[in-house]
């Protein structure tokens, strides 16, 4: 799975270069010279003729395109399914990072930011890469990547689904997590040095102010899903009287 909602569709040779941290058995990166990004499915599929036949397919919440025209799976079994080819294929010259996207903070920071990150672990520089995500980015996923040093300039966004990006040269760092749930470590630990120093010189405080100890209380009250449902009648009253700070992060920029 090498981005949300996208995945690499075909390498046309052998020139893939496989590089990894020995560290960290979760900071890997693949190099791809010739390699085409389709735009909608996230497996890693082989083209064979005009359709992708992509093996390893276990989604089955995807409409085929006798329930939906517009859509681009045609079947699929338990774990294979074909897909329509590529309305269209864009060419890109220049050297690129596949980032992706998900509107979702913890997605985005973690394997989406992720990338970015592990390009940094291994020493490789990005600031000549053009960077590519998926979506129109959200205020705060603009701000994660201003902090993490990517320019404004950088930025493209992936074609809508149906279509496809043939890149000459392609980083795709894997998402550096395990099942969705074992995260690495060297992220965490590069977000503590880069990105926390420079969201609180963002803030304009001085650096040698001490950090204020405080009791805050994150709420999930403007959530979509696990809601506390009795946060506001009894979970906040009572926190509110051991002093706590009722915070609603969403309403916070990143360097808040």
């Amino acid at each position: 799975k090498w981005a949300s909602e996208s995945f690499l569709a075909q390498h046309y040779s052998s020139r893939f270069t496989f590089i990894s941290d020995p560290n960290d058995s979760l900071i890997r990166i693949g190099h791809f010279v010739d390699a085409i990004v389709w735009t909608g499915y996230s497996n890693n599929p082989s083209l064979q003729g005009l359709g992708l036949i992509v093996h390893g397919y276990q989604t089955t919440r995807q409409r085929t395109q006798t329930e939906d025209p517009s859509s681009q799976l045609i079947m699929h079994s338990a774990k294979t399914c074909l897909l329509q080819a590529p309305a269209s294929i864009t060419h890109v010259g220049e050297p690129s990072l596949l980032i992706g996207s998900s509107s979702n903070y913890y997605h985005f920071l973690i394997e989406h930011l992720g990338r970015l990150a592990t390009m940094h672990i291994l020493g490789i520089s990005t600031g000549d890469l053009l960077c590519w995500i998926n979506n129109e980015l959200l205020p705060f996923q603009a701000e994660l990547l201003e902090l993490a040093g990517i320019q404004q300039s950088q930025l493209r966004k992936l074609p809508p689904h149906g279509y496809a990006v043939h890149f000459d040269a392609l980083c795709a760092p894997f998402p550096p997590t395990k099942g969705g749930h074992q995260t690495s470590a060297s992220i965490a630990n590069w977000a503590r040095k880069v990105l926390i120093p420079r969201a609180w010189n963002a803030s304009g405080r001085p650096n040698n102010l001490p950090p204020e100890r405080k009791r805050l209380y994150l709420s999930r009250n403007n959530t979509v899903r696990r809601r506390i449902h009795n946060e506001i009648s009894e979970v906040w009253p009572w926190l509110s009287q051991h002093g706590f700070e009722y915070i609603e992060p969403e309403k916070l920029s990143v360097s808040e």
